[in-house]
């Protein structure tokens, strides 16, 4: 089950929406901080319930795009039962300006697989009122090299919006 665990883990990863760009800000000196808080409830040896709160930041969007520099917050939960699971939850998009985009995500995988993600994106406020749109994501290979007890995976998606 801890294995599984971790592997469920790596999902949670594989959801972040993973672009890259360099950043010229001054590093902080000083500081803290969780990327992801998860409570996990074990149902036997195959039923299994994960609850998630992970946040990060959006790098590598176009300079013109609303999530360029944005950080995020999910918020969802996991079911699995025999090493397949289904997943749901919000995501929350705020801009550097304090601007915020609104999701809503859905997917389904297996363990040691791989998932699948769908987001539609719902609403937002300030210049993103109205904003529509989708995200697609699949989950890549997993890190093999992650401390005990992290796990780190990538995800290669699109997506697509529309601000009125």
């Amino acid at each position: 089950m801890k294995r599984f665990t971790v592997g469920m883990l790596a999902v949670l990863f594989g959801l972040v929406v993973t672009f890259s760009t360099v950043s010229a800000a001054e590093l902080a000196k000083e500081g803290s901080g969780r990327t992801a808080k998860i409570n996990v409830l074990k149902m036997g040896e195959e039923h299994v319930q994960i609850n998630f709160d992970e946040t990060g930041i959006v790098v590598d969007a176009p300079a013109d795009s609303p999530f360029y520099n944005a950080s995020f917050n999910t918020m969802g939960t996991i079911h699995a039962v025999n090493g397949n699971f289904t997943y749901s939850g919000a995501a929350l998009w705020t801009r550097p300006n304090g601007d915020q985009i609104y999701g809503t995500f859905k997917g389904d995988g297996k363990q040691g697989v791989g998932t699948n993600t769908s987001l539609e994106i719902v609403g937002g406020q300030g210049e993103c009122v109205g904003i529509t749109g989708t995200l697609e994501l699949k989950s890549g290979p997993y890190a093999k090299s992650s401390p005990k007890g992290y796990s780190m995976g990538t995800s290669v998606g699109t997506i697509r919006w529309k601000i009125p």
